[in-house]
């Protein structure tokens, strides 16, 4: 039997105008946002994969292209050089054109460069590849983006929390991926198998619809209501023919970047930017570290890197640990709320930091036995508490941000927090096998830093309507 959304209470017109959250609580989850996490979760897996990809490949490449330090450096950081070039202008273009075009050009940017890269016949030609390969992984924002405005307001954090695991799977699956391939075909075989989901982006890209929120900000409520009716159907649901959407005040700044520098816009705007630097700095530092850190425990006394078996098992066991850290978020977020989650979690992420460092000067001088399985379960911790931390900013980042400045604005936090990525794999690459126990005081700091950084930020958006945010926001404009 169809549910029907509607507003009984009377029959006069008023009643019949209702909120775009109103109708998709009336909605409800359903087979349409099932669908959103499996396409839109592609494109965060997508992410995930190239990026972890890249802790495995560089000690290889550096090997067997005999690459200095420098070059090394440079080839872990320029994807993320890449979506710092690719996040302002798919930003725009999601904000200004709709979600949907922020994704189909990214997607095909991702298929075509992670491809190629298999087929690299040197360091400049690979480089180059993975630079355009970050420029198409500067989309994601706007997948998150779209399916985060189809969900009811009460569940939005939990069901965000949830299709953060998509991310989990990524790691996963590139971590099995080496395993098996990389000591067997080779990295060019890696790369190739790597790449696989982002063409399943590309098969399933005609069935995901619109925001209706975007088509709102532009003036267009039959449009946005259209879309509405379309995911009522598929959830098995359907709206009342008389109801309409309440109109929102349409933005003549659609997309607008010097919008967020604006003075009601300005503070809160920085303090992200410097929470996004920090945050990217740690959580990547550390993808980058652990594979390195793991290694050294096994061949203290000699200079090359060469990955066992058992290094593989324990990257995969620190990457794994991100899904209960998942599934720790989401039990927390709603409870908690957004502002105390991030903030307890980069503390507490890094304290254990602090105690990895510790550890390992312990040991170093002969007062701590059992390094490998204290070492390993700090490292699991400091993992999962960035985890839950960094997802969590993804989710109450946009929540901040008005809906017609919410894509743009996310990812320019992304552009900013790029910088923090790039210097990760240089400063790793930098700290040599001797100094490198003394790294992860450094992200401690810096994890701390992001902690205090989110305690100054406005407000909590627990259970708040995206439509609440945007119209308190536009209110403050006004004024």
């Amino acid at each position: 039997m169809e549910r029907v959304a509607l507003d009984p209470i009377s029959e006069t017109e008023d009643d019949d105008i209702r909120t775009v959250d109103q109708v998709i609580d009336d909605i409800g989850l359903g087979k349409a946002q099932l669908l959103l996490f499996f396409v839109c979760g592609l494109s965060w897996a997508t992410d995930a994969v190239e990026i972890l990809l890249l802790s495995f490949l560089l000690p290889v490449l550096e090997r067997d292209w005999e690459l200095s330090s420098v070059s090394t450096g440079l080839l872990g950081s320029v994807t993320f050089i890449g979506i710092m070039v690719g996040s302002p202008l798919w930003g725009w273009v999601s904000d200004k054109y709709g979600r949907r075009w922020g994704i189909l050009p990214t997607a095909i940017c991702e298929c075509l460069f992670a491809l190629g890269s298999a087929f690299s016949p040197n360091y400049y030609v690979f480089l180059i590849c993975r630079f355009f390969l970050g420029v198409g992984m500067a989309g994601a924002p706007a997948a998150i983006i779209l399916f985060q405005e189809f969900l009811p307001a009460k569940k939005r954090g939990k069901y965000l929390q949830i299709f953060i695991l998509n991310w989990c799977f990524g790691t996963t699956y590139v971590c099995v991926l080496a395993m098996y391939i990389l000591p067997t075909l080779g990295w060019r075989y890696l790369v190739a198998f790597a790449s696989l989901p982002c063409f399943f982006i590309l098969l399933c890209f005609p069935l995901i619809p619109e925001s209706p929120r975007y088509h709102l900000t532009l003036g267009k409520p039959d449009e946005a209501l259209g879309v509405l009716k379309r995911i009522a159907n598929w959830n098995n649901t359907r709206i009342h023919p008389s109801t309409r959407l309440k109109k929102v005040v349409v933005s003549e700044d659609q997309g607008n970047i010097g919008q967020l520098l604006q003075k009601e816009n300005r503070v809160m705007t920085i303090v992200f930017w410097v929470i996004w630097v920090t945050v990217n700095f740690v959580y990547y530092g550390i993808i980058f570290f652990t594979p390195e850190y793991f290694e050294s425990q096994d061949n203290n006394n000699n200079d090359s890197f060469d990955f066992t078996k058992e290094d593989y098992i324990k990257t995969l066991i620190t990457t794994v640990a991100e899904v209960p850290g998942l599934l720790v978020g989401a039990l927390l977020i709603d409870w908690v709320g957004r502002k105390n989650l991030v903030s307890s979690t980069l503390f507490l992420s890094g304290l254990s930091l602090f105690c990895l460092s510790a550890i390992d000067i312990a040991e170093s001088i002969g007062i701590l036995n059992y390094k490998q399985v204290i070492g390993l379960i700090t490292a699991v911790i400091g993992r999962m508490s960035i985890f839950i931390g960094f997802n969590t900013l993804w989710i109450y980042t946009p929540e901040l941000i008005p809906t017609h400045l919410r894509v743009v604005g996310v990812s320019f936090c992304i552009l900013f927090g790029k910088v923090g990525t790039i210097a990760s794999p240089f400063i790793v690459a930098l700290f040599d096998q001797e100094m490198n126990k003394y790294l992860p005081i450094l992200f401690a700091v810096c994890s701390m830093t992001a902690a205090i950084g989110v305690i100054l930020l406005p407000k909590e958006t627990s259970n708040a309507t995206l439509d609440e945010d945007t119209a308190l926001l536009e209110r403050e404009n006004r004024l």
